[in-house]
């Protein structure tokens, strides 16, 4: 990130927009303004500085998912995002031993999201197998119904 001296370049416009929202929170406190505006702009100004400082490193901002499915996962609404899904084949036993092949399973591979739409680790390191094993049983009949 380049440092610049021009006050009105967009990091330190940023900057200066966070800054005085910092100070409006000290107004509300004080009573001279409302905490629902002071910490909406103190919010919004916190967001823009984070933008353009990522932006700046070249990370790009998360993007929403809409769900497919909705799970509960350790009493945390959220949803599943299917990346593939393979059907279930049945085996083959009636014809020439080199005809012949053993069922498969359904196979699903998915990821959860929050309720916002994005991507939740947190969420999947603190699922169980015995969770992962529901949501996955769960995903699969609403796929075959």
């Amino acid at each position: 990130m380049k440092f610049s001296t021009d006050p009105f370049n967009e990091l330190n416009m940023a900057r200066k927009d966070f800054h005085n929202a910092r100070m409006y929170i000290s107004d509300a406190n004080a009573g001279l303004v409302t905490k629902s505006f002071a910490f909406r702009n103190f919010n919004s100004a916190k967001k823009r500085l984070a933008d353009i400082c990522n932006n700046a490193r070249g990370i790009k901002p998360p993007k929403r998912q809409a769900a497919d499915y909705d799970l509960v996962v350790c009493g945390i609404p959220c949803g599943a995002v299917i990346t593939s899904y393979s059907p279930a084949y049945p085996a083959k036993l009636n014809a020439l031993p080199e005809d012949c092949y053993p069922g498969e399973d359904a196979e699903v591979e998915f990821y959860i999201v929050d309720r916002r739409g994005y991507r939740a680790e947190w969420i999947m390191d603190k699922m169980t197998d015995r969770d992962w094993k529901y949501a996955t049983s769960d995903i699969l009949k609403e796929i075959e119904k």
